[in-house]
């Protein structure tokens, strides 16, 4: 379903634009069509095209020896289809809080805190890459930042396609990007429209018939990711050098997971201190937490219940 979604969005995008020249062939050729599209103009290979036609959201609107034209079937219906499944994807809510209170209840990491804090202070854009595995704070780093800054837009890389991320960028021109999992992000669209914006600060905006416009982005990229190892070298090298977060005690976590879930998900410091020891004992993922707190409050029998349904299916 995801790349269905992408190939969706891909497509409403192009058919968003006006075609001109489009509307000028069928007219040379007395062709009583609405403006339509080949595979190669939207960039899908047909195959694809024609699994979107059996399942209903293309149609074809003109076919001949040399060429086939579809249109998609319903584009509001796609529009609410895309929708729905955005709405299923990762977003933090965003809490606003003090720049002033940055950071506050993410324990240690002194010196990436006063890093990251010159990074936004900073008139120029600077690009920071946080790398280590679950248990590290990284998301929470993001989170903090996403929350302090209102003009700072957050994805995560193994939901964002490639033109989502794009048209995020040249629409919205967010002063800061926060890219979690940004080793899941492997489109080549967002590659290559972070490697230009990282690097120039533009990129380019397709209009009608192909035609692009310079669009200046002066972003800046905070990102975090379980490993480096599968970015490509042009874009490590837009970063300063890595950072790499070791994983936090025992200690650490819990003093980390209590303050968070007692601050931002208000439940009691007796059961965000139950949760703690209980995501401790099952993944260590600070994530994992939030949700259970979100789920249950302050039911204590229904955390434990929880805990065990994890333990019991994974």
């Amino acid at each position: 379903m995801n790349e269905e979604i992408e190939l969706l969005k891909k497509i409403l995008e192009y058919e968003d634009r006006e075609f001109p020249k489009k509307i000028e062939y069928y007219k040379q050729h007395n062709l009583n069509l609405e403006p339509a599209w080949e595979w190669h103009e939207v960039g899908v290979p047909p195959q694809k095209i024609m699994k979107l036609v059996k399942n209903g959201y293309v149609k074809i609107v003109y076919k001949s020896r040399s060429r086939t034209e579809y249109r998609l079937t319903d584009p509001d219906s796609v529009r609410e289809l895309i929708k729905a499944h955005e709405a299923t994807t990762y977003k933090p809510e965003r809490k606003e809080i003090n720049v002033d209170d940055l950071f506050k209840f993410i324990v240690g990491y002194d010196d990436i805190k006063n890093l990251l804090k010159m990074v936004l202070k900073s008139e120029k854009p600077v690009h920071v890459l946080l790398i280590g595995p679950p248990a590290t704070g990284k998301t929470l780093f993001l989170e903090d930042i996403y929350n302090a800054c209102p003009d700072a837009e957050f994805v995560v890389g193994s939901e964002a396609s490639g033109l989502g991320l794009s048209k995020l960028i040249r629409e919205k021109q967010p002063s800061i990007l926060l890219i979690d999992e940004i080793d899941k992000l492997l489109k080549a669209d967002d590659l290559s429209t972070l490697l230009s914006i990282m690097e120039s600060g533009k990129t380019r905006r397709v209009k009608g018939d192909g035609i692009s416009e310079l669009v200046k982005v002066n972003v800046k990229v905070i990102a975090a990711g379980n490993t480096d190892k599968y970015l490509p070298p042009e874009l490590k090298s837009r970063f300063l050098p890595p950072l790499y977060l070791k994983p936090y005690t025992y200690e650490q976590f819990r003093e980390v997971a209590i303050n968070y879930l007692v601050n931002f998900e208000c439940v009691s410091k007796d059961v965000a201190e139950l949760i703690a020891d209980l995501t401790w004992d099952f993944n260590k993922d600070i994530r994992t937490a939030r949700s259970v707190a979100r789920l249950c409050s302050n039911n204590i029998d229904e955390i434990k219940s929880m805990f065990e349904l994890f333990k019991k299916y994974r």
